[in-house]
């Protein structure tokens, strides 16, 4: 009588995808073959174009910049003028452009004053409540300490102790 029996093996493979095997061919292409092979692509896809930039408008470039950018014995060192890394140093001013205009388009900190306000309108629907947090709120100090008597408060708010205590609270 035949013996059944069923077993489990792991195995590992790679599997190259038509986007991997693509990436790989123009990774190892020459130079030549490299230009053939975009020129192919751009005639393909109509909204592929080429931006023909010749090395003596990059040279321009990096030049204008370095002649507007203030002098620094430091940062003169550091430059690199090498014409094969200006592409990568284009691409980090763009990044560091792109970080500056987010950083820019905040609207300023919130402010402790403004935080808490927020947060006594989201835990109170009490107008009375709300009045006396506010009052409390507003008699902080820069640090977020509270200088001013509960006594104080419940003067200027018009309402009885007991209410500021358990509003304080």
């Amino acid at each position: 009588m035949a013996d059944i029996r069923l077993t489990q093996s792991t195995a590992q493979t790679q599997i190259f995808t038509p986007h991997m095997q693509q990436a790989l061919a123009i990774l190892q292409a020459p130079a030549l073959e490299l230009r053939s092979l975009v020129q192919e692509e751009i005639a393909k896809n109509p909204v592929l174009e080429e931006i023909a930039e010749s090395p003596s408008e990059e040279w321009e470039e990096i030049t204008q910049e370095k002649s507007e950018a203030p002098s620094n014995e430091s940062e003169e060192s550091e430059v690199s003028w090498d014409l094969s890394s200006t592409r990568h140093s284009h691409s980090d001013q763009d990044e560091a452009q792109r970080r500056q205009f987010f950083f820019d388009s905040l609207t300023k900190p919130e402010t402790l004053a403004e935080h808490l306000t927020q947060q006594l309108h989201l835990n109170s629907s009490d107008p009375q409540q709300i009045q006396i947090g506010e009052m409390i709120i507003g008699s902080l100090d820069p640090d977020g300490f509270l200088r001013v008597s509960l006594d104080e408060i419940s003067n200027l708010s018009h309402s009885n102790s007991e209410a500021v205590k358990t509003t304080y609270n």
